[in-house]
């Protein structure tokens, strides 16, 4: 059994009783061992990981990675997943143990290697294009197979071990290149000589056998695509665009809201594994995938540069007007740069649905609108291994809000003059000054933004313009194209035209009616309701109340001056004047005719006379205003009725024409004989030598320098020397005094003695001229002072005797009562004996006033009587002579009365009257003037009678008068001016000098 080749094996050794002999052979018995043998099948189950985040569909494990690849001992913290073979790879199947049998424990043990412990080339490359190195490492605990980026020292991008199962597993820590690209699952497959599985198998007496089998072929990893999600609507404005193409209204004030940058990385979901993702625009022509858009009106087109230098290399679209052309205008670039930034930037304006305001609904060239510019298409965005994202349509889109015109807060007013109108329908009051026409410029209202120009347009509503009127006709609108019409029923009042530049006409035809009254006052059309403007894609602006205004200034009459006139006191005279008025272009339709409508011209004030002169030329003048104000009427009462009537005397007028602007002052009395009103109030009682009485003004007041008579009886007799000179004669020789009595229906009456004149007995009544001393005149001196001068001759002064025409004695009360008398009347022009004086008309000397008052009559002449009048106590006439022809005519003759005249034989007449009763007046008038009247008492019945008063009738010239007036002149719509005039009546004797004072 030595050195026999081959094996055997010994069952049974038996030996047999024998001679016993002993030599060692245990070095020449071999028995030799059975051992285990492997043998690896390949079942072929693989393993692929899928690199797309998340457990997919293929062997990829949820969960932590198994312990073997925890980090903490090398391996990256990190893990993008792991697999593991859905069954075991390989399988011990054809592996035999021998007679031995299988080791009580680990009789089977699989481990991997690599063909080149140094590094082997897995047949993979990293995303960095780099080669994924296979090496054997221990990792905690386990000898594992790392694949390494590039080498030993690189990143470690997946491991891979087997379980003693079989099974095969794969972390992947980093993404793996799969190239070419076909698909975003495309997979790649590790080299088959890559990894070796081995066996290694032990019997039960420790004999072991090991086997390998490549089964690089067996690791597989899927490849990740990126995904993505549609990123949003980004909207730019057009009112941030600021360049020489358009300044949009930035009323928000953003900033540079004109331009848009979206990340695209916020549509990426997930990159995948294979990272970096590349961005890019895509290389195909953007007019097939990108709307057609306008910009006013005009198409734009695209031009796609790929790497565009100037842009840094981005990719860029820019979209054109007229590219190359004379119109050429950059609308806007949309570029995407290596790290994903989409910019669109506006240059200039987009068209935009007509009227939609600040709306992002883009007009299309074809018709149509979309709301978006949408860019997906145009988008190329790659993983490492040029997996592209999908962008659909939705995916990266922009909107673009449209630019609306704004409001610049400015204002616009024109201005027109009503006193320009120089047309057929009015003719204002002033000329060439002011303009008839207002012109201007709305645009500066108005910024219309990045779509310019602005178009400006009248509206058809015109329901908020102001009411308005033209001479009480109310105003009616209408708007046809460019022009507003303003009319009052037939007549246009006024026009406004506004062109689309925003330029405008205004031009007034007529008047406006203005507040009443309110003078050169102003009146504005608000027209800011009427007009807007539109940018180029029809959004339309309107102005707020009072933007736009035209104010009409209204016209005002105007009058003056006026000139005063003087005439002469006389029947037929007139004077006529201008009134330099000038109504404007609110003229009336009032005239002279008619009462309708408003009159032009009216008086405001008028006056009596206001000369100062007294006494008055016309007493008891009264003025009356017509009910239009057009007339003042002078007149004195003759019938006692109210107001001015028929049986009224009419002295003058003054009348203001409407037609042709004029006042006419009209004379239609000669002068009246002035009166000299005296009563007897306050004369002292008891028996005076005389009496002085001063003439009353309308105010009762007594002027003691003026006109008076001075009335003593008839037959005084004086002393003339000694201590009592100037006093009267006492005893059987006194002369007959001047008494006072209270008359029954008035109030102090005179008579001669005993408070009666009776038979035989005469009063003498003198007209004298400024009294002196003052206090010698009833109404001026006192009670004892008029006692004292009266009872004295030696104080009569007077300057001179005051010569007149016409008189009137007033018959108080006849005694007894209810009795008739009869009275002579005598009238005189006497003369005052010059006795040491220095007047030889007046009294100046106590000789002169003994003289005068004892003999009036020496050198007197009588004057002829040639008038007499008799009234009751109301007035009225009763019985009237005159002298007519050269014969006394009764001119009212009444059954009781008679007047009977007495030639002296030298054809002067006095005057009896008859049967004169209580508060009869009688009037004389005299051919020639006298001074001296004589009362007497010649009824043959002893019937007597008092004076209460007496009158002259002017002798002296009449006074100046001056009248007053205002003239107020009336437009339509109430303006008015005044201006004043005066009138002067010139007066007769001294006063007639043509001129009087104050005019």
């Amino acid at each position: 059994m030595t050195d026999i080749a081959g094996k055997f094996d010994v069952g049974r050794v038996d030996t047999s009783q024998g001679i016993v002999e002993t030599t060692p052979v245990g070095g020449s018995l071999l028995v030799d061992d059975d051992g285990p043998t492997a043998a690896i099948t390949d079942t072929g189950v693989t393993v692929t990981h899928d690199e797309t985040a998340g457990v997919q569909a293929d062997t990829d494990q949820a969960g932590a990675v198994p312990t073997v690849f925890a980090t903490g001992d090398g391996l990256p913290a990190t893990a993008i997943g792991w697999a593991q073979s859905a069954g075991a790879v390989v399988s011990t199947a054809g592996t035999a143990f021998g007679t031995d049998g299988a080791a009580a424990t680990d009789s089977a043990v699989w481990s991997l290697t690599i063909p080149n412990l140094a590094g082997t080339d897995s047949g993979l490359n990293a995303i960095s294009g780099a080669d994924i190195i296979l090496f054997v490492e221990e990792h905690n605990g386990e000898m594992i197979i790392v694949g390494r980026e590039g080498g030993a020292a690189g990143a470690v991008v997946l491991a891979v071990s087997i379980t003693q199962t079989g099974l095969l597993q794969v972390v992947q820590y980093g993404a793996v290149e799969h190239l070419p690209n076909t698909t975003a699952d495309q997979t790649a497959t590790m080299l088959d000589t890559a990894i070796q599985a081995v066996l290694t198998v032990t019997d039960a007496d420790g004999d072991t056998h090991v086997d390998t089998e490549y089964i690089g072929d067996k690791v597989n990893i899927q490849d990740d695509g990126p995904t993505g999600e549609d990123i949003g609507t980004e909207t730019l404005e057009e009112d941030d665009l600021a360049n020489a193409l358009s300044t949009g209204n930035n009323e928000d004030a953003s900033v540079d809201a004109h331009t848009a940058t979206i990340d695209l990385s916020d549509g990426v979901t997930s990159t995948g594994a294979d990272a970096p993702l590349s961005y890019n625009l895509d290389d195909i022509d953007p007019d097939t995938v990108l709307p057609a858009l306008l910009s006013k009106g005009e198409a734009v087109d695209y031009e796609l540069t790929l790497d565009d230098a100037s842009m840094g290399g981005a990719d860029v679209i820019r979209a054109w007007v007229d590219k190359g052309g004379a119109g050429e205008r950059l609308v806007f670039t949309f570029s995407v740069s290596s790290v994903g930034a989409a910019t669109l930037t506006l240059n200039d304006q987009l068209d935009h649905a007509a009227g939609g305001g600040e709306n992002t609904a883009l007009l299309l060239a074809g018709g149509g609108t979309v709301s978006v510019i949408d860019f997906s298409a145009m988008l190329l965005i790659l993983d490492a291994d040029n997996d592209p994202l999908a962008t659909e349509a939705g995916f990266l889109t922009y909107a673009v809000q449209d630019d609306v015109p704004v409001l610049t807060g400015g204002t616009e007013s024109g201005s027109v003059d009503e006193d320009d109108l120089q047309t057929a329908l009015s003719d204002g009051s002033d000329t060439g000054t002011n303009p008839l026409t207002a012109t201007g410029d709305l645009s500066a209202l108005v910024t219309a933004g990045t779509d310019e120009p602005a178009a400006w347009s009248l509206l058809v509503d015109t329901s908020g313009l102001p009411a308005l009127s033209s001479k009480g006709v109310a105003l009616s609108y209408a708007v046809v194209g460019d022009t507003l019409t303003a009319t009052a029923g037939a007549i246009t009042v006024f026009t406004l035209v506004l062109d689309g530049d925003g330029t405008y006409t205004y031009t007034q035809f007529d008047q406006l009616d203005h507040a009443t009254g309110n003078g050169q006052s102003s009146l504005t059309i608000d027209f800011s309701s009427v007009v807007q403007a539109a940018d180029y894609d029809d959004d339309t602006i309107g102005l707020p109340a009072s933007t736009f205004e035209i104010t009409v200034v209204d016209d005002i009459s105007a009058i003056g001056p006026i000139a005063n006139s003087t005439i002469d006191f006389a029947s037929g005279e007139s004077a006529t004047k201008t009134l330099n008025g000038v109504i404007g272009a609110d003229e009336n339709n009032a005239t002279n005719l008619s009462a309708a409508g408003t009159k032009t011209y009216t008086f405001t004030s008028y006056s009596g006379d206001t000369s100062g002169n007294a006494p008055a030329a016309v007493p008891g003048l009264l003025a009356e205003l017509s009910s239009d104000a057009t007339t003042v009427t002078y007149y004195v009462d003759g019938d006692g009725v109210a107001g001015f009537t028929a049986g009224d005397t009419k002295y003058y007028d003054v009348v203001l024409d409407q037609t042709n602007g004029t006042y006419t002052f009209s004379v239609y009395q000669n002068p009246p004989p002035a009166e000299l009103n005296f009563d007897f109030d306050g004369f002292p009682s008891g028996k005076q030598i005389y009496g002085v009485f001063g003439a009353k003004d309308q105010g009762g007041v007594v002027d003691p320098d003026g006109p008076a008579i001075l009335v003593f009886g008839e037959g005084v007799n004086l002393v003339t020397s000694g201590t009592k000179a100037g006093q009267a004669v006492v005893g059987g020789s006194a002369g007959h005094f001047v008494n006072s009595s209270n008359a029954q229906n008035s109030g102090t009456a005179l008579a001669i003695d005993n408070q009666t004149t009776d038979s035989g007995e005469g009063m003498f009544i003198a007209y004298v001229d400024d009294p002196e001393a003052d206090t010698i005149v009833v109404g001026v001196g006192s009670s004892s002072q008029l006692t004292t001068a009266y009872g004295d001759a030696d104080y009569l002064n007077f300057a001179a005797l005051m010569p007149s025409n016409g008189a009137e004695v007033d018959i108080s009360q006849v005694t007894p009562n209810g009795s008739l008398v009869d009275l002579q009347i005598t009238a005189y022009s006497a003369v005052v004996p010059v006795s040491g004086g220095t007047d030889a008309d007046g009294v100046d000397t106590d000789a002169e006033a003994y003289a005068f008052l004892q003999n009036p009559l020496t050198g007197a002449s009588q004057e002829d009587i040639v008038e007499v009048i008799v009234r009751d106590g109301g007035g009225t006439i009763l019985e009237h002579w005159a002298l007519t022809g050269g014969a006394y005519v009764a001119e009212v003759d009444d059954a009781v009365i008679d007047v009977d005249f007495i030639d002296d034989g030298s054809g002067n007449h006095s005057a009896i009257i008859y049967n004169a009763a209580d508060n009869y007046s009688i009037e004389f008038i005299t051919a020639d003037e006298h001074n001296l009247a004589l009362v007497e008492n010649v009824d043959t019945d002893g019937d007597g009678f008092d004076i209460g008063g007496f009158n002259i009738t002017e002798a002296q010239p009449t006074p100046d008068q001056k009248f007053d007036f205002t003239v107020q002149i009336t437009d339509f719509d109430g303006d008015t001016d005044t201006a004043s005039f005066s009138v002067s009546l010139d007066g007769t004797g001294l006063y007639d000098n043509d001129a009087v004072a104050g005019v």
